[in-house]
């Protein structure tokens, strides 16, 4: 078992390498930040919504940890727990440990790109709320590359578990 879970060491090493920098980015400009930060804004970029900045900054770094969460989860998620398309096929003991390489594999790709995302709408907000200035658009093309990532990782997800022939 202490060999499976090294295997899978690179891919919790690389979020939480991002998760630390997402986190000192919140402590490194913590004490610039005003006390009242603004937490949405409408599509011109003008903030519409405030939230007092120990929430604000609290509620970014849980979010910043979401997608290690998320993959320690699918990780210890119980095989048989999972609904894939031809499960008796993948859950037979020969067929485990590539289904499972499957999944982390996948799961990391998704957790990778939503803390980069993470990671730059953070940068964004901690930007807006020291400068003033209306939220940049590129956020929105952020927002927007991901809503399009996210069903084509699906399908390469969910095509992945297509019965394998010998």
């Amino acid at each position: 078992m202490k060999k499976d879970e090294n295997k899978y060491a690179p891919y919790f090493m690389t979020l939480g390498i991002l998760f630390a920098l997402s986190l000192s980015q919140l402590i490194y400009y913590y004490p610039a930040l005003p006390d009242i930060m603004a937490q949405k804004y409408n599509f011109d970029g003008v903030p519409y919504r405030y939230a007092d900045k120990n929430i604000a900054i609290a509620l970014m770094a849980v979010l910043s940890v979401l997608p290690i969460a998320i993959l320690a989860m699918v990780y210890k998620l119980p095989l048989k727990a999972n609904n894939i398309p031809n499960k008796e096929y993948w859950m037979r003991p020969e067929n485990q440990p590539r289904f499972r390489k499957i999944l982390m594999k996948s799961m990391f790709q998704l957790c990778l790109v939503m803390s980069f995302m993470l990671f730059f709408i953070t940068h964004a907000m901690i930007k807006q709320n020291l400068t003033g200035e209306a939220m940049s658009s590129n956020i929105l093309i952020v927002a927007i590359g991901f809503s399009v990532f996210v069903p084509i990782w699906m399908i390469f997800l969910f095509s992945s578990f297509r019965k394998k022939t010998s």
